[in-house]
């Protein structure tokens, strides 16, 4: 899970950099948050790879990484909630947030599992 949390961050951060002039005006999305958040994404799919990457997963490491998904969640709704996103804009936050939440229980379930 934490390889496909790492290819879907890491997706959304080059989307989120390649689109950062543009998506102010299609969803809201204005480039002083869209610049750092897709900056913010993309390494840390970079280090959730090299997390699933290790012979054997630590512990330490997969909490940090469901407390990242959560916190990212918390954010994303502050931003519908303070932002000023479109419709389309505010579907597509909820819709990443639920499956980024999506990711930090699957992680959780795993963690157990570890210990």
């Amino acid at each position: 899970m934490l390889r496909l949390d790492a290819v879907a961050t890491g997706a959304l951060g080059v989307l989120l950099l390649v689109l950062v002039g543009r998506l102010d005006a299609l969803v809201g999305i204005p480039a002083a948050v869209a610049l750092p958040a897709g900056v913010f994404a993309a390494g840390y799919a970079v280090a959730v790879w090299l997390v699933a990457a290790r012979p054997r997963l630590s512990p330490a490491a997969v909490t940090a990484a469901v407390v990242v998904n959560v916190l990212w969640v918390a954010h994303s709704v502050l931003f519908v909630v303070v932002g000023a996103p479109t419709t389309l804009g505010t579907v597509l936050v909820l819709l990443q947030a639920a499956a980024v939440l999506g990711f930090a229980a699957l992680q959780a379930t795993g963690l157990r599992r570890l210990h």
